[in-house]
């Protein structure tokens, strides 16, 4: 799933795509965007670049952030709990939805990961 940012004079809010960049009906507000953004040129670049990084990660989720800047690709950060959790989508059955894709780890399977943080990122890179 891809996600791009809008904002207008009343709200900000975050619409979703599917990895050939359709609208998905849902975002982080009632109000989707108008206008569709473009499909960024090197998108299948990006898609890489994320399972690349998603997969040294050994969380059972993480968010990928990457610009698009004039066909550059920047990585901006990996994030493993957007907003805390605290955020629903609307409308509020896609919080269940996209939840159902999540499977969580057992109890203290996370202890592994010591010392791991930068070689996982380096290696992702590569």
């Amino acid at each position: 799933m891809t996600t791009s940012e809008h904002t207008d004079a009343k709200h900000g809010s975050s619409d979703y795509f599917d990895l050939e960049f359709n609208h998905l009906p849902f975002g982080s507000s009632s109000q989707l965007a108008t206008v569709t953004p473009k499909k960024p040129d090197n998108l299948a670049e990006m898609l890489e670049i994320s399972r690349k990084l998603a997969s040294y990660a050994a969380f059972p989720f993480v968010r990928v952030d990457l610009y698009n800047l004039s066909g550059k690709i920047y990585v901006g950060e990996l994030t493993f709990y957007p907003t805390a959790g605290m955020v629903n989508y609307c409308p509020e059955k896609w919080n269940k939805t996209t939840g159902n894709y999540l499977t969580l780890p057992k109890k203290n399977a996370w202890r592994h990961l010591k010392g791991r943080d930068k070689k996982w990122i380096e290696q992702a890179l590569k």
